[in-house]
């Protein structure tokens, strides 16, 4: 039995004997010794740096009424520039941690590991380790298993794989979804269904004009056109380009144009 987590029920179990688990909520958290000096922000709430396995580590906690998730990381120094190879690094100290504590994991790919439990699952990748405990919704097959496969873009990194969730939309840690390959999170939803439409658009990196991510996408003010075919707009619009497509903005978008050099846009 590893020494910082109860395989039973998922508990985790801290230097000074501390058990962290999925019947604690906020009352709890607030009776406990966690709750002096923790900093709050929005759902989750992050108390000092504690001893996990006999490692400095910053903790996270989530809560949704209950205990929902245990975010960890095993710092010891905190890096004053956080890149991807940092990521990196984190990650292969947690995955060596596991693997020497919990064994090899259920499934594993390019970008991060998953351990699957009746309490739940302990998922590492993106630089941290997540002890998630399900609530509500269904559980989901890894990969690898038999089922009806369709593709899901990951909402980080926007990789697409053949994955057998059936007919789910979204899908999370919380149903134990499979790390993405590329980046490591956890973030899926089925490609061509309504809520990849929605949380596409909302991309800050997602360009309207040819309805796809890239980098190099900025937002552009846009002014009614001037030859009669939008002689009612008003007026201005904003809409997210990136440089292949920008071009396209000077000939018309919805009855906007993008101004051209010297041509005011107010």
């Amino acid at each position: 039995m590893p020494a910082w987590i109860d395989l039973v029920d998922g508990s985790v179990v801290l230097n000074d004997g501390l058990r962290l688990s999925s019947t604690w909520d906020h009352s709890t958290l607030a009776a406990s010794r966690l709750a002096r000096g923790a900093e709050r922000q929005a759902d989750w709430f992050r108390p000092p740096p504690q001893l996990v396995d006999g490692y400095h580590a910053e903790l996270w906690l989530n809560f949704r009424s209950r205990l929902r998730e245990l975010r960890i990381r095993l710092c010891p120094r905190s890096a004053a520039h956080v890149d991807d190879t940092t990521v990196r690094a984190r990650d292969i100290r947690h995955w060596t941690w596991l693997v020497e504590s919990l064994g090899a994991p259920s499934y594993g790919s390019g970008g991060g590991v998953v351990y699957g439990y009746g309490w739940g699952w302990v998922h590492a990748g993106r630089g941290s380790v997540y002890v998630t405990y399900p609530q509500v919704r269904t559980r989901v097959p890894l990969p690898g298993r038999s089922g009806p496969h369709a593709d899901f873009r990951c909402m980080r990194c926007a990789a697409i794989e053949s994955l057998p969730y059936g007919a789910a939309i979204e899908v999370s840690r919380a149903r134990g979804g499979a790390p993405c390959d590329r980046c490591g999170d956890v973030a899926w939803v089925r490609v061509g269904s309504d809520s990849e439409s929605v949380r596409m658009r909302a991309r800050p990196d997602y360009c309207e004009v040819g309805r796809h991510m890239a980098q190099g996408v900025r937002t552009h003010r846009l002014i009614p056109k001037r030859d009669g075919e939008a002689p009612h707009s008003q007026g201005s619009m904003s809409v997210r380009a990136c440089e292949e497509h920008r071009s396209l903005l000077h000939s018309g978008f919805y009855g906007f144009v993008l101004p051209r050099e010297g041509e005011s846009a107010g």
